[in-house]
């Protein structure tokens, strides 16, 4: 992808701070094990929040038994999220609030 300026910092929110993603991304995981003829607990879902992808794979191997196809499903999750955040950009609906600009000395008023 092509910048219109070159980048002076990147922003990694691992937590939904800034933008609330963990939302979009439930969904995406819920309707991926529907989709796959699996039931997922909305108890369940969330007791993988913060577990490294690892310790998830265990989770689910645990629930779903040695069989079930981590990878595959995961995959699934994330290109159903890709696609809900596609949806919502073409349809211009925000997925977070916007920030207000903190005023700079050029910009308070007097």
């Amino acid at each position: 992808m092509k910048l219109p300026r070159q980048a002076r910092a990147v922003i990694f929110d691992m937590d939904g701070l800034m933008f609330n993603t963990e939302t979009l991304y439930r969904d995406a995981v819920v309707a991926a094990a529907a989709e796959a003829g699996h039931d997922l607990p909305l108890a369940f879902y969330l007791s993988t929040i913060g577990m490294s992808i690892e310790a998830t794979r265990v989770a689910f191997s645990e629930r779903y038994g040695k069989q079930f196809d981590f990878d595959g499903f995961w995959t699934a999750a994330s290109t159903l999220h890709s696609e809900i955040v596609e949806l919502l950009r073409r349809r211009n609906i925000p997925q977070s609030a916007q920030p207000t600009p903190t005023p700079t000395p050029a910009t308070k008023s007097a």
